[in-house]
């Protein structure tokens, strides 16, 4: 009977969990680069911002959650937890709009925080990754 050592595959484990980690203790991008403590909401779920924070997740290559309502002056995060660089910028199927309010890059392991300052619905995307889109609702 041979026995198959369990000993390379535990050291790739170890050393791939290593590399997460170092991903992940990139700091953030810019002046509007910041952490938070929100809750993050349930994939595809609406989630209604109390306090005025509310975060959203770049994961798998989507926004988390794909729909956002909030009140006016919400500071919402968006961090990015892929190992690629996400933009955020107003717009859909990754085009800016006209006049878009904002177009923030967001590398690897960052996160950048925009206040939603006007009531309406507004369509965020990935200029980057077109497929990446979602929408806020803003009440007043």
């Amino acid at each position: 009977m041979h026995q198959i050592s369990t000993r390379p595959h535990f050291l790739l484990t170890l050393a791939g969990v290593g590399i997460l980690l170092a991903a992940c203790s990139n700091s953030g991008t810019g002046a509007a680069a910041t952490a938070t403590a929100a809750a993050t909401p349930t994939a595809g779920e609406s989630q209604a911002a109390s306090g005025g924070e509310a975060s959203v997740n770049m994961v798998g290559f989507k926004f988390d959650p794909a729909t956002l309502t909030v009140k006016v002056g919400t500071k919402v995060t968006f961090k990015n937890s892929d190992g690629a660089t996400h933009d955020v910028a107003e717009g859909q199927d990754g085009k800016k709009a006209d006049g878009a309010k904002f177009d923030e890059e967001v590398k690897a392991g960052a996160s950048t925080v925009i206040t939603f300052d006007q009531a309406g619905t507004v369509h965020v995307t990935c200029l980057i990754h077109p497929t990446m889109n979602m929408t806020v609702t803003v009440e007043s």
